[in-house]
């Protein structure tokens, strides 16, 4: 890829996979893309690259993982961007992708859920179109308390809806 240049995004190895499936391997981002707009936003110029750019987070977030991350060259050319995530950026983007797979998760669960599938076989199916591997790129108890934490806030922040109206179209379409 001589048009474009690349970047290293440390992360957990659920995370890459879930990034790959969703853009292709190799990943390559352009600021069309959600992802693409989020890293061109926090890529800075290492003007110190003898510093040290160990990744700072808590104790359970172990970013084990490089994902390599290709970005059209003309950025460097036209916009002024970097070439470094520097390490505290590293861990806000990993929060917001993994915010975004349990979104994912979560939605993915629900819709099976309306289908009379089991909640097992919706985090398993979801781990299959993803391609992780249980116990070896994230646990099924780790996916599966992610899915009951996220389904609890959601289930916070609905809306009820008490016009007899709205609950009987509900009532009419789903059962």
């Amino acid at each position: 890829m001589k048009s474009h240049f690349s970047v290293q995004l440390p992360t957990k190895a659920y995370l890459k996979k879930y990034i790959e499936v969703l853009y292709g391997t190799p990943v390559s981002f352009d600021t069309n893309s959600y992802l693409g707009k989020i890293i061109a936003v926090v890529l800075d110029k290492n003007v110190f690259p003898e510093r040290s750019r160990t990744v700072i987070h808590k104790t359970f977030d172990v970013y084990d993982k490089q994902l390599t991350i290709f970005l059209p060259i003309r950025w460097m050319q036209k916009y002024y961007y970097g070439t470094d995530i520097s390490a505290k950026k590293v861990v806000y983007i990993n929060k917001l992708i993994e915010d975004k797979f349990e979104e994912e998760l979560f939605m993915y669960c629900q819709a099976l859920d309306l289908l009379g599938i089991e909640r097992k076989d919706a985090l398993l199916e979801f781990c299959n179109k993803y391609n992780l591997e249980i116990d070896e790129d994230i646990t099924f108890e780790c996916i599966k308390k992610m899915e009951y934490r996220i389904r609890q806030k959601f289930s916070l922040n609905t809306v009820s809806y008490s016009s007899p109206l709205v609950s009987n179209a509900l009532q009419g379409t789903l059962f």
